[in-house]
């Protein structure tokens, strides 16, 4: 069975990742955060994947498919976003709740 620890560790490693290089950065943030950021999130990421093995968790192997796993759904994820997912998912939950609104209120 696949790591779901190594899994989630490597979306959100993946995630900060392509956010980091992708995505506008905040007015108020310093330029450099991108750079924290990832100083900070792959040693700690990889310090889980390695634990997993050294606690004796997980194989290898299980560390690797959960890894590739969690990669696979942060790029999966992080494209959805930049496509306008959210933008459109907004706009279906105002038409929900109009239509609650109207049959239900």
């Amino acid at each position: 069975m696949p790591s779901t620890h190594s899994a989630s560790i490597t979306f959100l490693t993946t995630y900060v990742l392509l956010a980091s290089l992708y995505l506008p950065l905040h007015p108020l943030f310093p330029e450099n955060i991108r750079q924290v950021a990832l100083l900070v999130v792959v040693p700690y990421a990889a310090g889980v994947l390695w634990s997993r093995v050294s606690l004796g968790h997980h194989s290898w192997t299980q560390v690797i498919a959960g890894a590739s796993y969690g990669i696979v759904f942060a790029v999966v994820w992080f494209e959805f976003w930049r496509s306008g997912l959210n933008a459109k998912l907004q706009l279906l939950e105002m038409d929900v709740i109009a239509w609650i609104d109207r049959y239900f209120m």
